[in-house]
């Protein structure tokens, strides 16, 4: 009977997802305009976390945990500029815009990477 109280408990738990590593890095700064900077993070709309600050030159990492199901989640790249936090944007002027917007799938992945090339673009991969 305990056995099957406990088989009960464990099928109607919710299910708990493993945290998402979550990592960002800047390419092809230019030494005397690396900021630093920290990424916001939104889930479904609402901001979740906030992640450390350090250089431009240096990558950083957070842990991401989500409910289980699908979620958009939309990372924004904010710099350190006179003393204010701003968004990394063209309309900011700086030269390409650093946020990411993902759906994320009911399978979360374990990683998402982001990467905020100044020449080119802002790119992820999900693994």
């Amino acid at each position: 009977m305990r056995a099957l109280l406990f088989l009960s408990l464990i099928l109607s738990a919710p299910a708990v997802a493993a945290p998402i590593k979550v990592g960002w890095r800047f390419a092809n700064t230019v030494q005397g305009y690396q900021h630093d900077n920290r990424v916001d993070v939104y889930v479904d709309g609402n901001k979740v976390l906030q992640s450390t600050v350090k250089s431009e030159a240096k990558p950083n990492k957070l842990k991401l945990d989500l409910k289980p199901g699908p979620h958009q989640v939309r990372f924004v790249n904010l710099a350190l500029y006179d003393g204010n936090w701003e968004e990394h944007t063209v309309e900011n002027d700086y030269s390409v815009d650093c946020i990411w917007e993902i759906d994320v799938p009911d399978v979360h992945p374990k990683s998402i990477d982001l990467v905020c090339d100044i020449d080119a673009e802002a790119t992820y991969t999900l693994k």
